[in-house]
């Protein structure tokens, strides 16, 4: 009889062993490589980053190939994961020239990149750390630029303005890669693409062909927020905020959210 309580005390022990551990329960689901890959990361911080407004270096890790935006330009790295684990091999990048502040974000974030050795996603947050641990960059999952949205400023000419007082300009982006809405006088259609990462290509909208002689200077405003919509290349979601940017980061419209 002691021998047989000793073998089911045994066995229930072995049970309770397997249940606690074997890299498949508590803290290392954190570390399942599904939770860090096939996801548009966008950075929120970083040690001796500073982000400028409206833009924002990325990232996407995909059948070992970590790519995304430096803020300016597009970069990839060969990537690989082991646990909590992750080695990241020399970053590639485009070479396109970058306005002064992008430049030093671009620097800054390269740098942190070579100096990653773990990483940790928790909840809708990724933390890439050192060796030792030390949290070296955080991003966050992001939102897309699906929904319906008022412009409250765009790019004429070198200058970013305020819309014309009295107009509206709306941009409803759907789920299945429409894009309509108001130019402020005429409707328009459009498609659109996002891509891994930040990237967004807008076709060349379609509007209608009404004039509207008020409020002063609509006409041309529609003109430029039309032509602005097949210049963006990349896109940026900061809460109620969607800032549509060129190749070089450059803002060409600032939308709200409307609802």
């Amino acid at each position: 009889m002691t021998i047989v309580r000793t073998l089911v005390l045994t066995a229930m022990l072995l049970a309770v062993a397997t249940g606690c551990g074997g890299g498949g329960g508590g803290d290392d689901s954190t570390a399942s490589p599904s939770l860090l890959e096939d996801t548009f990361w966008v950075l929120v911080s970083g040690e001796g980053i500073e982000i400028p407004k409206g833009v924002s270096p990325s990232a996407t890790f995909f059948e070992g190939r970590m790519a995304g935006s430096t803020g300016c330009n597009r970069y990839r790295a060969p990537y690989s994961v082991d646990g909590d684990k992750l080695q990241l091999e020399a970053a590639v990048s485009t070479k396109m020239a970058c306005l002064p502040a992008l430049d030093a974000l671009e620097r800054s974030y390269i740098d942190a990149l070579d100096r990653v050795e773990r990483w940790r996603v928790d909840g809708e947050a990724l933390s890439l750390g050192d060796g030792d641990g030390n949290e070296v960059l955080r991003f966050q999952k992001s939102a897309g630029p699906a929904g319906s949205w008022r412009a409250t400023g765009i790019l004429e000419g070198d200058a970013f303005k305020s819309l014309v007082a009295g107009t509206e300009i709306t941009a409803t982006f759907g789920e299945d890669g429409t894009l309509t809405g108001s130019a402020g006088c005429n409707r328009y259609q459009s498609r659109y693409v996002v891509d891994r990462g930040q990237e967004l290509t807008i076709e060349l909208p379609l509007a209608t062909k009404s004039y509207c002689a008020a409020p002063k200077g609509v006409m041309i405003q529609e003109q430029t927020f039309l032509a602005l919509l097949s210049r963006a290349l990349r896109f940026h979601v900061d809460g109620r905020m969607l800032v549509l940017t060129d190749g070089v980061g450059k803002r060409l419209v600032d939308f709200e959210r409307k609802n």
